[in-house]
């Protein structure tokens, strides 16, 4: 009997747990039971860095995205883009770290732009208002290409 009430208990945990990522996981609404590990890489490409975050970006890999990017500060890299395309799902304390990101860039006279085509994400930079302070692009190539012309204007002042 008790075998038989733990094994309906476990069907059912499993066929909520389905639900709620088929439900919630396309909507990037909350982060899907089984979500993959965070990743985070770092590339120097000469005139600017490009931070790549791949899996979730929540309060469980902000202090990683804290100690990467506060490294690269620490370096004196000064232009950057953050590449959000590999992101599954993303929080409030992954923006304030962004912001926070954003601020100690700005006060060394850096710059950052953000790569992220996902809708639901632009709204969420939108609502916030972040996206008045830090420039959206939904490719790397697009960013690109705008930090090459703010890097050709600036060096001619």
């Amino acid at each position: 009997m008790v075998i038989l009430a733990v094994r309906r208990l476990s069907e059912t945990f499993n066929a909520a747990r389905e639900r709620f990522n088929a439900l919630h996981h396309g909507n990037k609404i909350a982060r899907p039971v089984d979500e993959a590990r965070t990743v985070i890489e770092v590339t120097d490409n000469g005139s600017y860095t490009l931070v790549g975050i791949s899996g979730g970006f929540d309060m469980t890999s902000e202090p990683q995205f804290a100690a990467s990017t506060n490294a690269l500060l620490r370096k004196g890299h000064r232009d950057y883009i953050v590449d959000l395309e590999g992101v599954t799902y993303l929080d409030g304390r992954a923006l304030g770290s962004l912001m926070t990101f954003f601020k100690a860039v700005n006060g060394q006279g850096g710059t950052i732009r953000i790569v992220t085509s996902n809708a639901f994400y632009r709204r969420l930079f939108s609502i916030t208002g972040i996206d008045r302070v830090i420039t959206l692009y939904a490719s790397r190539a697009q960013a690109e290409t705008a930090l090459r012309h703010h890097q050709r204007t600036t060096a001619k002042e």
